[in-house]
């Protein structure tokens, strides 16, 4: 919420730690223009304009009646944000009943609250209760899984299923129509470079950051800049980036896939070439990331 306005609503974090929390370091301009934005919005809503998030800020943060329940149930609860754990005391009277995956919470980027199923189980004094039965996946691949989760079963009418590991492979293996599955975005940036140049088609999925690192890319410096001076820029980005923000892995990951584009192009401007280039492809073999990946078995 923008420092010095709308005493009478509700906070939850201040501008500093928020700045903090994100995983790009904005400047000053961009802070006022963020401020600005946000500070329009808000009265954009009052005069009735709402929109998908405003209904869950608004009302929580600026006084909204809510109606009050003994009991409230939840799905996904791993997922929640501050708001919505902030909306929650609004709610519940008594009891809340929550489902969630705390290995599945994966949506910190977008302002799902760290740690928010254990912060839920002491403020409600829950019991846990583990699910043991998939009825979701074949009995091949909760078996795979069971070096995580032991505990897990199938039911009765579960198909067999069948779980590969390939010990070896190489572009001419892979079949059209496959989908290539990785935590990290970057070893995903530099098998996709790969295949292309060995005539294989591939997409990427769900890529909304390219906009964002090709944008990071023109940062750097002048597209004139070599190979070497470019990923001398990338390394002091990411010592910067490190000392500003707590989330080192998506930073450490960005600047990985930095580093893949830039050792494809001999210069600066090359590399981005390649990346816009990448990022507008769309061939048979598809390649996403494991949270774009979930939902679509």
């Amino acid at each position: 919420m923008p420092d010095g306005k709308y005493p009478q609503a509700k906070r939850l974090t201040t501008s500093e730690p928020f700045w903090e929390s994100i995983d790009e370091q904005g400047l000053d301009p961009d802070r006022v223009l963020v401020d600005a934005a946000l500070t329009e919005s808000i009265k954009q809503a009052y005069a009735g304009h709402i929109d998908f998030d405003d209904q869950i800020y608004m009302s929580t943060l600026f006084g909204g009646a809510f109606p009050r329940f003994p009991t409230v149930m939840g799905d996904d609860v791993q997922d929640w944000s501050e708001i919505n754990h902030a909306m929650l005391e609004r709610l519940v009277t008594d009891r809340l009943i929550a489902v969630g995956d705390p290995h599945q919470s994966i949506y910190r980027f977008r302002g799902a609250k760290s740690s928010g199923m254990a912060t839920l189980k002491e403020k409600f004094n829950m019991r846990e209760m583990n699910l043991s039965i998939s009825f979701r996946c074949p009995k091949a691949v909760i078996r795979n899984a069971h070096f995580r989760a032991p505990h897990m079963m199938w039911p009765d009418w579960a198909k067999e299923g069948l779980v590969k590991q390939l010990g070896t492979w190489d572009a001419h293996t892979i079949k059209d129509g496959s989908a290539i599955i990785c935590r990290n975005n970057a070893p995903l940036f530099s098998l996709a470079f790969k295949l292309l140049r060995r005539g294989r088609g591939v997409k990427l999925v769900g890529f909304d950051i390219g906009p964002n690192l090709v944008r990071t890319l023109s940062k750097l410096g002048d597209e004139a800049l070599t190979q070497e001076q470019v990923n001398a820029a990338i390394d002091k980005w990411e010592a910067e980036q490190l000392l500003r923000s707590k989330a080192e892995g998506t930073i450490k990951d960005k600047a990985e896939c930095l580093r893949v584009f830039s050792s494809f192009g001999p210069t600066l401007g090359a590399a981005i070439a390649y990346a816009k280039d990448l990022f507008a492809q769309s061939g048979p073999i598809q390649l996403l990331s494991g949270h774009k990946a979930k939902g679509l078995e």
